[in-house]
């Protein structure tokens, strides 16, 4: 061997000749790095290959996943097609293997770089399976994406997560995970490597636990009643089953409770915009006493602000003089009165003349009243008082005719329906947050008789409940809100009629008071005004009349109750230019208020109320209960590989809950194979660098590093070659 010298001033070695060294000849390359060694195959073909083309030969391999997709299971699925998409994956997988060397190929799969891609493309299938809504359904996956729907669903982006391109990607993955430690395994059992190994072991198995759930998962719907149970479910979603189908599980699910939780009721003012055949909301505002409310529109003069809002709303009615201005109509006579009972502080008040559903009250439950008149009643008169009246007070009209009705009674009307009286409500109220309805007072002010309408065949109780009022603007409103039984039926309520046992008329002109029984007269005595009395003999009630005003108008208004039924109101003042008015709006009762041509404004609870719902499930396993467990909303049961859910519910049905059953085979593996994982990669980061004991006496040590400060260059003893100094 001769020793040259190259024109770059490095040392050239000339290779042994075939009569030397008894072997073929064998190219060697100038390098000043070190020996001449051949470059392997993969290597050319990772060096010649970008990035980007690597990306583009798997974009083939996806298009492909498609169109077999698209042959497998699209809308024209048939034997053929399903031979053309086999022959066709044959092909892709043939011009692969073609493509490289097997060797090649081995190495490329177990080369960072592949894994890169593979895991990149990965991420983009998943962050496309996030944004894009999935498991909608045709019909609604078209409505939400009208313009892309059909070529996203085409590429299978409407389920991306269970389409042939990702099961493709899941399965590069497993593949390249497995190539890699094949490469090494040779020092993957090392410490050093041990957290590789279980971070690609666990890799491969959490991948393989997903596709074994996504071949062999079942989703579906358990639907039941307290007190039922039930052994299987149906199918909604399934590669092994026929959605519809009913699957069977190893054990029974009964239910026995269920509870719904509201969030505190949220009351708003809503502004409506008429839009096409309906209103669309252009505005919510949550009333605050002070401050304005409302979307009356752009270049509207309407401001609307909010004067009071009222958790329990009383009205007050109140008299005062009447002004010069006064309507004839608008004038009456009227007192007021406090009324104590016992230590009770009692309450005050207003008598007017009859005629104005003011003109008495009751007292002793009702067995006595207190009637208030301007002028001494004739005798006439008197003898009406405290005597049962030969009409009867309470009549239903059907298609003319009138007929007698009694409380908690059926009465057949003439057209052969049957109506069942269930209550009588003087001054008919909703409450506002259970929506049932009320008396706010037992003065006759808006009377509402609560009927069933009953038909052949239904029970009593299955029958609607429904309202007839007695005054005229009552039923116009229930007209038009089109409850057409309560539009038929007219509702004759006689507030002459009376079955008190004893009256006490005060006359105002006059200053005196009259006692009258079964329509006869026991005592008459002067009234003194502001002075406290017994309206009669024994009573613990004591009666305060102020004088009287002869010429008085009503003036209404609204106060908080300190108890009672929740009626929540807001009080609004309106004003356009120099008019203005003001308006008391109760949740969900009043009448929309028109606030400009295409817009109203309506004063409701939030919709949607429901905060959580809960179901209290009982598992039974051959026949015992085994658990029983609270179920709601992120927090599912699991029993025997399969998980529930809770759903949905029935606000109709208070008794119905709907579980979502998920049974997914690979699910453990998942969960245990992840925990692995987490400490393979915490093994790679923290336990690499130290050496256990049991391969402290194996390891070898380093070789000396060449020297370099001879300016020479040495022979390496090995391989007959020299290193450049």
């Amino acid at each position: 061997m001769s020793r040259k010298h190259g024109k770059g001033g490095a040392i050239q070695l000339d290779a042994p000749s075939t009569a030397d060294s008894g072997a073929s000849n064998q190219e060697t390359s100038t390098t000043p790095a070190g020996p001449a060694r051949r470059r392997p195959r993969e290597e050319a073909w990772l060096t010649r290959a970008s990035w980007l083309g690597q990306a583009g030969y798997l974009a083939v391999l996806l298009v492909a996943a498609v169109l077999l997709q698209w042959f497998m299971e699209g809308p024209g699925a048939t034997s053929v097609a399903v031979l053309s998409g086999g022959w066709l994956a044959v092909g892709v997988v043939v011009a692969a293997g073609s493509w490289f060397a097997r060797d090649e190929l081995y190495r490329y799969l177990a080369s960072a770089r592949s894994g890169v891609v593979v895991l990149a493309a990965i991420l983009v299938g998943t962050g496309l399976g996030t944004v894009i809504l999935q498991d909608l359904g045709p019909s609604a996956f078209q409505q939400r994406y009208p313009s892309m729907g059909a070529l996203l669903q085409a590429l299978h982006l409407d389920d991306v997560f269970h389409s042939y391109p990702f099961v493709l990607l899941m399965v590069l993955v497993i593949v390249t995970s497995v190539a890699t430690v094949m490469r090494r395994r040779r020092t993957m059992l090392r410490w050093r490597n041990f957290g590789l190994l279980l971070s690609h072991t666990s890799i491969i198995a959490i991948l393989a636990g997903a596709m074994v759930g996504s071949m062999s998962g079942r989703k579906g719907m358990v639907h039941l009643e307290i007190g039922e149970s039930a052994s299987s479910y149906i199918v909604e979603k399934s590669r092994s089953a026929v959605a519809g189908d009913r699957a069977q599980m190893p054990f029974e699910v009964r239910l026995d409770g269920f509870e719904l939780e509201h969030y505190e009721p949220e009351f708003k003012l809503y502004t409506y915009k008429k839009k096409g055949d309906g209103y669309e909301v252009v505005g919510a505002d949550a009333p605050v006493a002070g401050e304005a409310a409302g979307a009356p529109g752009p270049g509207s003069e309407m401001a609307i602000t909010v004067k009071r809002v009222f958790e329990r709303a009383e009205r007050i009615d109140t008299w005062v003089p009447a002004p010069a201005s006064a309507a004839q109509g608008d004038i009456s006579q009227a007192a007021r009165v406090t009324l104590r009972v016992g230590q009770d502080p009692g309450g005050e008040g207003w008598l007017a003349r009859p005629g104005s559903n003011d003109s008495w009250l009751t007292l002793d439950e009702g067995r006595s009243e207190v009637r208030f008149v301007w002028t001494a009643p004739s005798a006439d008169q008197l003898a009406k008082l405290a005597r049962q009246s030969a009409e009867a007070p309470l009549q239903i009209e059907a298609n003319g005719v009138r007929i007698p009705v009694e409380i908690g009674k059926t009465v057949t009307l003439a057209d052969g329906r049957a109506v069942a009286v269930e209550a009588l409500l003087a001054d008919f109220a909703l409450d506002s947050t259970t929506h049932e309805a009320f008396s706010r007072s037992n003065s006759p002010n808006n009377p509402a008789l609560a009927v069933r309408v009953l038909t052949e065949g239904t029970p009593p109780d299955a029958a609607k409940k429904e309202y007839l009022f007695a005054r005229a603007d009552m039923r116009e409103m229930m007209r038009r809100g089109k409850h057409e039984t309560a539009s038929e039926l007219v509702f004759h309520f006689q507030p002459t009629a009376n079955t008190v046992e004893r009256s006490l008329v005060l006359v105002g002109k006059t200053a005196e008071r009259v006692e009258v029984a079964n329509g006869e007269v026991l005592s008459r005595s002067p009234l003194l005004w502001g002075k406290a009395f017994a309206p009669f003999a024994g009573s613990t009630a004591m009666l305060t009349v102020d004088a009287p005003l002869e010429r008085a108008v009503r003036q209404r208004g609204w106060k908080e109750a300190a108890a009672g039924p929740s009626h929540r109101g807001v009080e609004i003042e309106i004003r356009k230019g120099a008019d203005i008015a003001t308006v008391m709006m109760f949740a969900g009762e009043s009448e929309p208020i028109a606030i400009a041509q295409d817009r109203i404004l309506v004063y409701s609870e939030k919709p949607n109320s429901v905060r959580n719902y809960k179901s209290t499930v009982t598992i039974v396993d051959g026949g015992k209960p085994v658990l029983t467990q609270l179920m709601q909303v992120n927090h599912p049961l699991s029993y025997g590989g399969h998980d529930f859910y809770q759903s949905n519910y029935d606000p109709d049905n208070p008794r119905y809950s709907g579980l979502q059953v998920v049974y997914d085979p690979g699910l453990p593996v998942v969960y245990f194979f992840f925990w692995v994982l987490m400490y393979g990669v915490l093994h790679t980061v923290t336990l690499r660098g130290w050496t256990p004991w049991w391969e402290r006496g194996r390891r070898k040590p380093r070789p000396p590093k060449p020297d370099t400060g001879t300016g020479r260059a040495d022979v390496d003893a090995a391989g007959g070659a020299e290193v450049p100094a």
